[in-house]
């Protein structure tokens, strides 16, 4: 029973510990090499944004962006995560959202290929109604 009472501490610090170095593996690093940045800025492109509105089950009013990313690159785009900066009608950011437009969990998006993707955010009344202003966060090419 001593034997017992004392591996459950280490079995909960190993736990813990296992769990601190699984989630650090996965956050990315916060910094874009220069050849990646100089890839964005030549070849990604972000068009066609198009905003919609919906009520909720509880009765509150959500709004989504539909975003076309364009790869004009040579290369494919493994992973692409974007901060979309909103604009309130006195010309101020007021939100700022993150989203994923290529998630490393489907397909690339290859070279000269365009996707879609979503986003769903809380519309707020003071968001002039423009589109926000997108910066990418992170990119991993292929």
């Amino acid at each position: 029973m001593k034997a017992l009472l004392r591996t459950i501490p280490v079995a909960v610090c190993l736990a813990a510990v296992t769990f601190l170095l699984i989630r650090n593996a996965r956050n990315k690093p916060h910094f874009l090499d220069a050849e990646t940045i100089t890839y964005a800025k030549q070849y990604i492109r972000f068009q066609n944004v198009r905003a919609s509105a919906k009520a909720d089950y509880r009765g509150q009013t959500v709004g989504f962006l539909h975003i076309d990313v364009a790869n004009n690159g040579p290369r494919a785009i493994k992973e692409l995560d974007v901060e979309l900066w909103f604009w309130d009608t006195s010309g101020n950011v007021f939100a700022t959202e993150h989203a994923t437009a290529v998630s490393p969990r489907l397909r690339p998006l290859g070279p000269g290929q365009t996707r879609d993707f979503l986003h769903g955010f809380d519309l707020k009344d003071s968001w002039n109604h423009t589109s926000p202003t997108i910066r990418i966060d992170y990119l991993e090419l292929k």
